[in-house]
């Protein structure tokens, strides 16, 4: 098997060989028998043919001496003079193939001399027939004969007692080192689980300390959920149809996201570089206004803009994501994103965020979700929506699906056509987070820039729009 290595580099020769303007010279090709008169050209033609008819096998030799004087022997049935020798080597040794040597003494008047005297009496040449016919038909029947009895005794020693526990003793010994790689790899799939797991409730008992410790802020909220279902299904999408769901799957939820999710304090430090100075920009223009996260999970962009002066507010639908972000003191509605839209006013806020939730939304939902958006949202105001980015090859096919609720990946062209359908203006489309420098191919060339843009380019992008006023 070719390793990538390799392969980029063979495509970087054929890339550079393809690039270049210079065509190689043509190969020169001898033509055998050269035109001559048609009497010279047809002896030649019939000697060239009795070459061919040569068996090949004898000339192959190293030794140009030695071919010149098997060619002697061949075509005129004698040793080759002092004479002969040197013009036929000479001949070799500038180049002339050995079979239109071959060619040149069989068509000469001494070879056809030779070759119309009987080689044998007259009386003896019966004798010679029956010694030649057989000769071919041995060795081929030699041939023949030696693998049947070649097949017909493997067959036999197959199904003897020692062939029989020969091919089991080899049965085992596969079974076996199948069984040893089996039991490796599982040990390795264990040990990883067992690691991620205890990394995940380690982060879960931090947060339930947490929650417990803000006891005021947990009876707050317990009483303003009083009359909601705690068992409201787990993913942080929008819809208030969604079937209920266990708390088992609710706590599986929060698990996944500390594993896949990762660490809070990296994201809120990714999300300030990221999205932090589009918002102060829009304020600077819309003036000051609510900033709305849909799907909020645990907080951490709420955390961000709380800490900027902004002022935030937060719906999810995952009763612990909810809860961790109130323990922060946050603005927090345990409830649907599309129904929290509809009872907020025209014109009425600043930004709306929706981080990694379009793509657990079916595509109705998510268009009226869209609607909603450009209706609340004031003159100037921003609308921020974050997806995992199909573009990239690893996210596409395999960590994408790391979240059993993901529906069906976005493409940056479809989410921004469906944001300037509803009116409101692109911003800029942003391909964020991209793998680290060390996971890219190595060289510069265009195929290997072309592998890394669709292996390591960003895992996520970011339509960001504007509600352009009304002139």
């Amino acid at each position: 098997m070719t390793d990538l290595d390799t392969l980029l580099d063979r495509l970087r020769t054929a890339a550079a060989e393809h690039a270049s303007p210079h065509v190689p010279d043509l190969v020169p090709v001898r033509s055998w028998p050269p035109a001559t008169e048609s009497g010279a050209r047809k002896a030649l033609q019939d000697a060239w043919a009795s070459a061919r008819s040569y068996e090949v096998e004898p000339f192959l030799v190293t030794d140009l001496d030695a071919f010149v004087e098997l060619a002697f022997v061949a075509c005129l049935g004698r040793p080759a003079d002092p004479v002969g020798r040197s013009h036929y080597l000479g001949r070799l040794r500038a180049g002339i193939p050995r079979l239109e040597v071959l060619a040149e003494l069989a068509g000469s008047p001494e070879s056809a001399n030779y070759r119309s005297k009987p080689p044998w009496p007259l009386w003896l040449r019966p004798i010679t027939w029956g010694l030649r016919l057989p000769s071919a038909l041995l060795r081929r029947a030699t041939r023949v004969g030696l693998r049947r009895i070649e097949g017909v005794l493997g067959r036999r020693a197959r199904r003897a007692p020692v062939g029989l526990a020969w091919s089991l003793a080899r049965a085992v010994d596969e079974r076996d080192r199948f069984r040893e790689s089996e039991v490796i790899s599982v040990t390795e799939r264990v040990s990883l689980a067992e690691t991620r797991l205890s990394s995940a409730m380690s982060s879960i008992d931090d947060m339930t300390a947490g929650i417990d410790a803000s006891s005021k802020g947990l009876a707050a909220l317990r009483a303003r959920f009083a009359t909601l279902d705690y068992g409201s299904p787990s993913p942080p999408a929008a819809t208030a149809e969604a079937p209920a769901s266990s708390a088992e799957l609710t706590r599986y939820y929060l698990t996944l996201e500390s594993v896949f999710r990762g660490d809070p304090d990296r994201i809120r430090a990714q999300l300030e570089v990221d999205y932090l100075h589009l918002v102060t920009e829009a304020r600077a223009k819309a003036g000051d206004g609510p900033c709305v996260d849909l799907g909020c999970g645990r907080g951490e962009w709420l955390d961000v803009l709380a800490a900027h002066g902004f002022a935030a507010q937060g719906v999810d639908l995952n009763p612990a994501m909810a809860a961790a972000a109130a323990t922060h003191g946050h603005d927090v509605t345990l409830g649907d994103a599309l129904t929290f839209l509809r009872n907020l006013p025209a014109d009425s806020v600043l930004a709306i965020s929706g981080f990694h939730l379009a793509e657990h939304l079916d595509f109705a939902l998510l268009f009226r979700l869209v609607a909603e958006c450009r209706r609340v949202l004031k003159p100037h105001g921003l609308l921020i929506l974050e997806t995992p980015n199909p573009e990239n090859i690893w996210v596409a096919t395999h960590t994408f699906h790391h979240d059993p609720t993901h529906r069906n990946p976005l493409t940056p062209s479809s989410l921004e056509f469906l944001v300037n359908h509803h009116g409101l203006e692109t911003v800029a489309v942003l391909r964020l987070h991209p793998y680290p420098p060390e996971a890219r191919l190595p060289g510069n060339d265009p195929v290997s820039e072309r592998l890394n843009a669709m292996t390591c380019g960003g895992q996520d992008f970011a339509v960001i729009a504007k509600k352009t006023p009304v002139v």
